[in-house]
């Protein structure tokens, strides 16, 4: 008899068991080879009924990227009852924590909520992923706190489904542009108009001294800034030291700072983006990114059109990080030229962005536009592009890792129940609940009678427990599966009748 095994290695088994050694024996349960050997699934969405919906994320991603951006989930519903709440819950034991409710036209980023839309009876919500727990369930309630049908829409592509995005990035952070307050009275200005500013800082003890790390924690505490690594000493290619300049400056960042809870997971700290100085790049730094898990690149070639800017990057499987990008746009007249200092240029270009749905990545260096702080082109450039409803502002980083688990989402959609698939005779539903702890109810459709046999089996093909090993009479029949003293993980429930057998996978969380 053919055997075929997949094996994932899970590290800690107190989080939801989604890598697991999973054997699978061809005599209980027939799936595709391209399936059995196809990609790694990053993160599965499962709606096994319709009161909820179950989203699961592949632990070591979870461990090497955090997620603890809310990321937008779309449910669709059909009722008339338009007094609805959302509610989350991370692992199946606990309560459900109900998420505080938006309107359209309310100025949000960045946290978790929920808005409906009552006329196209859809929900968006907007959550995020715990640090115990790999798991996330979402759920819709009436006014009664009945809980509401939903059907899974997929994920927004952005945040709470915005038309376009806002993001900004600037380079050189140091002590040269920190002692004259050029960089914090700049993030300032930034900060009134809420927009998100990703800082690039050099970090080696020349460049940066521990005024000027104190200098960018208090504009961390304040808000809206995300800390990049730019290096340690700023060199162009090639690096007398690639493994300083590039790993070395995360640990400094991670060392000498305390960054903010969206970048965070428990203890563990999160650097997203790699600021390349003089935007210079090679394949060396483009492998070495992914020791330290930055998400992406980000150079500084404007007008090169074989890099994106104005769209997402391809996700590299070989380097494990987004493709480098460009900005859209440096603002300012820097000495040595490329940048736009006018207001009618520079809007035109967000106007472009805005027809495409696209991404506004402008950047800028403090030397330039410092002494154009409060110049008409750009304080009216910002107040053109800011404070809009319908765009989602957000720091490069958190944009790529909201684009990461937007774009690794699978869709697990089980079997209706209906006799339209029956194998031969019999009908075996998805259990009820699934996931769940510690039990489920399972639930098989007998049209003929005959012999029945009931067993499950655990992830490596043992058998666990005989439900029902007996002749039925046609008709529906209940069995409630208690677990206690089972492994939380990946179960079979097989239904056979003769020589027909159906099988159904159930996830057992802690």
């Amino acid at each position: 008899m053919p055997f075929f095994m997949i094996r994932f290695v899970h590290k800690h088994e107190s989080h939801v068991m989604l890598q697991c050694r999973l054997y699978l024996s061809l005599a209980l349960i027939a799936i595709p080879l391209s399936q059995l050997f196809g990609q790694r699934e990053i993160v599965q969405i499962h709606q096994a009924n319709p009161q909820y919906i179950c989203i699961i994320i592949d632990h070591d991603y979870h461990i090497n990227y955090g997620f603890a951006y809310p990321v937008t989930y779309k449910l669709r519903y059909n009722t008339g009852n338009m007094s609805l709440t959302a509610w989350k819950k991370s692992r199946i034991n606990d309560r459900w924590s109900q998420l505080p409710a938006k309107k359209a036209g309310d100025f949000y980023n960045g946290v978790e909520v929920n808005r409906i839309d009552a006329d196209n009876q859809t929900v968006y919500i907007s959550a995020s992923f715990t640090e115990y727990s790999d798991s996330l369930f979402l759920q819709v309630t009436d006014s009664l706190n009945n809980p509401v049908p939903v059907q899974y829409g997929g994920i927004c592509s952005y945040y709470d489904n915005r038309r376009a995005v806002v993001t900004v990035s600037c380079d050189d952070w140091s002590d040269w542009v920190v002692s004259d307050n050029r960089f914090p009275t700049l993030l300032n200005l930034f900060r009134q108009y809420h927009q998100y500013v990703t800082v690039a800082i050099i970090t080696n003890n020349d460049n940066s001294t521990q005024a000027t790390w104190n200098s960018l924690q208090t504009q961390l505490n304040q808000g809206y800034i995300e800390v990049a690594s730019h290096s340690r000493s700023h060199p162009d290619t090639p690096y007398v030291d690639y493994q300083g300049e590039i790993n070395g400056s995360y640990d400094d960042i991670i060392s000498h700072l305390t960054l903010p809870a969206l970048f965070t997971l428990g203890a563990k700290e999160y650097v997203y983006v790699w600021i390349a100085p003089y935007g210079s790049y090679n394949n060396t730094i483009d492998s070495l990114l992914q020791v330290k898990k930055y998400l992406v690149p980000r150079l500084y070639g404007i007008g090169n059109n074989s890099i994106p800017s104005a769209t997402f990057s391809n996700w590299e499987n070989n380097t494990k990080h987004f493709a480098a990008i460009n900005p859209v746009v440096e603002i300012g007249a820097p000495s040595w030229g490329g940048g736009d200092s006018s207001l009618s240029s520079l809007n035109s270009r967000f106007d472009s962005i805005l027809a495409v749905k696209g991404i506004y990545h402008f950047m800028w260096h403090p030397q330039v536009i410092y002494p154009d702080r409060a110049k008409p082109y750009l304080l009216n450039h910002l107040n053109y592009i800011s404070n809009r409803t319908d765009l989602w502002y957000a720091n490069l980083g958190h944009i790529y890792l909201y684009h990461l688990l937007q774009s690794k989402a699978t869709l697990h959609t089980e079997e209706s129940p209906g006799y339209q698939n029956k194998p031969g005779d019999f009908y075996l539903e998805q259990n009820f609940p699934n996931p769940f702890n510690p039990g489920t109810r399972i639930i098989y459709h007998v049209v003929k009678g005959g012999k029945v046999s009931l067993k499950i089996f655990n992830s490596l093909g043992q058998e666990v427990s005989t439900l029902v090993n007996e002749y039925k009479n046609a008709g529906i029949y209940t069995v409630d599966f208690a677990t206690n003293g089972l492994a939380s993980g990946v179960y079979l429930c097989q239904l056979r009748m003769g020589n027909n057998i159906a099988v159904k996978r159930m996830m057992k969380l802690k």
